[in-house]
């Protein structure tokens, strides 16, 4: 802990450092005063403004998401009222006991909850319809009948509830075709289904954001109490930071919502960071305040001494003047303070144009300006490297020469910075004549070194020169790398086409070569890099000589294969997009239709079982298409953001994709889960790799033939990670070559039916994307790939 004594002296030297600042320079004090008030009032409302709009966005975020799922909700009950007209439609004699068993094979109260009571009207009993339906909004009706589409009515009142409600409404027609005209439909009308809704009920399953929005739902534009729907609020009034008011179109009718933030969202939105900031400005200006003060003392402390070495000036130039050497004094702001006879003659300048002058920035080449203040910074801090050094000078002539410092830095008693002592000499001639002699070796050098690719002096295959790239490629000092054969400077090597010695030989037979490799490194064998190169001959015939130049494309290649197949994923995405669009209406037809010969064959007491059976499968099938090609829709969309899914829906998911594949080859396959878990990662990309990996063992079971083929994924988690593994028994993995499996290039397929990519590829989005691992191992016939992903969260 700091002592009081301590934490007084200090604040004593704070008191009177400002009082000698204040003493000599008021407006500078009182300037810094109005400029901590202007900082404090300025940062408050950046910070404030700037979280307000954040807490702002992530409101309407939640609103958008909760008016979609509100309109996905209630538009999905529609399926009752189409189920009961095409019921209508297949019974010839309709009574009461028919119509109550209808509507207890929707099993309301699980399936559909908020509906009151399904009803069917005959349009020739309209005017001894009930005294509720009496008080109903009649337009829903009329709109209905004129365009036989599911309409909904104005807000409902239930007496024996005391709640609200609507009434859903869809006609039923005695003829089903040429009902073109609203003439012909009304003549057309027997009657009309109608489904009324109870508010509370319905909008009970809606949990979405329910704890960050309260909303209040009207029926039409009016807000007032009357045609009030629906309130979320429970009752408790609450001062919304956050509203908005939008509006949906439910059927032909309009309701109008209006959204408020709820007290847990203002806890999660609202935060002191306008504080913290503010607070964390305020102590950042004092600190700056305080070094400007210091500054401000130590500038005054410097002019005074800077009058001592003008007095000293003019004796010091009588004795510099004789001496054969530059010699040169510079102040802290890299001002000429002194410059003798030698000095000026060297650059051209009498004392006059020299004295006072900036001497970095009017003498010396701008390409050396951060070289010297470098080499200045280093000599204040008493680095004795920097007190010899070669820069060039500008004379007035514009000619360049080249002077050898020696440099001393010059400082006051109390040990402050005030300057710099340079002597110097004119090395031009010398230097000149050395590079002169150099020349050539230089210019070699320089070529080779400057480029950026990797470049690598090949004879008979011995490594005998190298630049500073290949250094980095290889990841070896040069003095371990030259003299050795280039097959022995790396781990492996795997190329797309050929092997690495094919490259070699042909090269040393004159031809040209280019290629791509992946190179594992004896320091990291299980990581491997991903080379472009080129190999031609060079010399006399007779020498084995050759120069290879290589580039790491590693990053170029990852990006591109990752844009190719997201571009894939995006283009199969649009294509079953379309053909799931096409889909949709013929099986929805398609199982109404059974839906009607099922009620049929119920009502009329039918015991054809095998007629019922098929029709159950027809109807079980045509879900199972529907959910097929949703399943294929939500795999193939890219960029899809993390999500919270437990591992085995994922696995479900999988299933649902390559089950027929799998049942097409007699493949039997197990789901063992062990401990169930919710992970928060890319869904797709998990579900990518897993599906790369089923489709390999179902490649190598049919490549060997494998009787009793079998694949188990199993489930588990500890503390820190979740685990899924792929066993198959397809025939195992010889150990020569398991460590390769993930080196890019390397396949044990033929080069027509694998690119060695697509274990490469799925370990990157694991170790790179997901932040988890994938590793393998093999024992006989038996195979099992493991991936280790971030435990997020508790099993369920």
């Amino acid at each position: 802990m700091i002592s009081t004594k301590y934490m007084h002296i200090n604040i004593q030297n704070f008191k009177d450092l400002f009082k000698d600042c204040f003493k000599y320079n008021r407006l500078l004090s009182i300037g810094g005063f109005l400029l901590a008030i202007l900082l404090i009032i300025s940062t408050w409302s950046l910070s404030y403004k700037y979280f307000y709009n954040r807490s702002q966005k992530l409101f309407i975020q939640n609103v958008n998401e909760h008016l979609d799922d509100l309109t996905k909700h209630i538009q999905s009950y529609e399926t009752i009222l189409l189920g009961s007209v095409g019921f209508l439609k297949g019974v010839d004699h309709l009574d009461h006991t028919k119509w109550e068993l209808f509507v207890k094979s929707f099993d309301i109260p699980d399936k559909f909850p908020g509906i009151q009571a399904i009803k069917y009207t005959p349009i020739t009993q309209k005017d001894q319809v009930q005294t509720l339906e009496k008080k109903m909004q009649d337009e829903g009706l009329d709109r209905a009948i004129d365009s036989g589409r599911i309409e909904i009515s104005g807000k409902v009142n239930l007496m024996q509830e005391k709640d609200t409600g609507f009434l859903m409404y869809l006609p039923f027609y005695g003829l089903t075709k040429d009902l073109d005209t609203v003439e012909k439909r009304r003549r057309s009308v027997k009657g009309f289904v109608s489904c009324l809704f109870n508010m509370e009920s319905l909008m009970q399953p809606m949990a979405l954001h329910s704890q960050s929005l309260n909303f209040e739902i009207y029926d039409g534009e009016d807000g007032s109490a009357e045609h009030l729907l629906y309130r979320s609020l429970n009752g408790t009034p609450n001062i919304s930071h956050h509203d908005t008011k939008r509006t949906v179109m439910i059927g032909e009718r309009q309701w109008t919502i209006y959204y408020t933030c709820s007290s847990h969202f203002k806890t999660i939105a609202d935060n002191q960071y306008p504080l913290l900031l503010t607070l964390i400005g305020l102590i950042s200006y004092f600190i700056l305040l305080y070094i400007i003060m210091k500054l401000h003392r130590t500038k005054k402390i410097l002019l005074d001494k800077t009058l001592e070495l003008e007095n000293e000036k003019s004796t010091a130039q009588e004795y510099l003047d004789i001496v054969n050497v530059m010699m040169l004094v510079l102040d802290t702001s890299k001002k000429v303070k002194l410059l003798n006879r030698r000095g000026c003659e060297i650059i051209g300048y009498s004392i006059d144009e020299v004295i006072g002058k900036d001497w970095v920035a009017n003498f010396l080449p701008p390409n050396v300006h951060e070289d010297v203040m470098c080499v200045r910074d280093k000599l204040i801090q008493a680095d004795k490297t920097a007190t010899y050094y070669e820069n060039p000078v500008l004379t007035k002539s514009g000619e360049e020469r080249l002077i050898a410092w020696h440099n001393t830095p010059l400082f006051d008693p109390n040990g402050e910075f005030i300057g710099l002592l340079c002597s110097g000499e004119d090395i031009t001639e010398i230097r000149q004549a050395e590079l002169d002699l150099q020349n050539s070796k230089e210019f070699y050098q320089t070529m080779f070194s400057s480029l950026n690719d990797a470049i690598v002096i090949l004879e008979d295959n011995i490594i005998t020169d190298c630049n500073d790239s290949a250094l980095h490629i290889f990841e070896r000092d040069k003095n371990s790398l030259i003299g050795i054969n280039i097959l022995d400077a790396v781990y492996d090597i795997e190329c797309k086409d050929y092997s690495f010695h094919h490259y070699l030989h042909s090269a040393h037979q004159g031809e040209y070569k280019s290629a791509e490799c992946s190179l594992s490194l004896h320091t990291n064998p299980s990581e491997s890099k991903i080379i472009e190169f080129t190999l031609s001959k060079f010399g006399a015939a007779d020498e084995n000589k050759l120069i290879m130049v290589a580039r790491d494309i590693t990053k170029e290649t990852e990006d591109e294969k990752l844009f190719v197949m997201y571009s894939r994923q995006a283009q199969m995405g649009e294509m079953i997009s379309m053909i799931a669009h096409q889909w949709r209406q013929p099986l929805a037809i398609i199982n109404a239709i059974v839906s009607q010969m099922y009620i049929k064959a119920m009502i009329s007491g039918e015991e054809e079982t095998e007629y019922i059976g098929n029709l159950m499968k027809i109807e079980t099938q045509t879900l199972h298409l529907s959910q097929t090609i949703s399943d294929y829709r939500n795999f193939f969309i890219p960029d899809k953001p993390k999500e919270y899914f437990t591992l085995s829906s994922l696995i479900k998911n999988v299933l649902s994709l390559i089950d027929h594949t799998i049942k097409s080859q007699g493949i039997q396959f197990e789901t063992n889960v062990i401990h169930d878990a919710v992970i928060y990662t890319y869904r797709n990309e998990i579900l990518q790799v897993l599906i790369a990996l089923l489709k390999n063992s179902v490649d190598m079971f049919e490549e060997n033939k494998t009787p009793d083929a079998k694949i188990i994924i199993t489930i588990d988690h500890d503390e820190k990670e979740c685990f899924i593994s792929v066993y198959d028994n397809a025939g195992g993995i010889p150990k020569d070559i398991i460590n390769k499996l993930f080196v890019p290039y390397f396949t044990t397929k033929s080069k027509n039916a694998g690119t060695g990519l697509g274990l490469y590829m799925s370990k990157l989005i694991i170790h790179d994307h997901c932040n988890g691992k994938i590793t393998v191992s093999s024992q006989a016939n038996e195979t099992i790939f493991t991936i280790l992903l971030p435990y997020e969260k508790e099993s369920l």
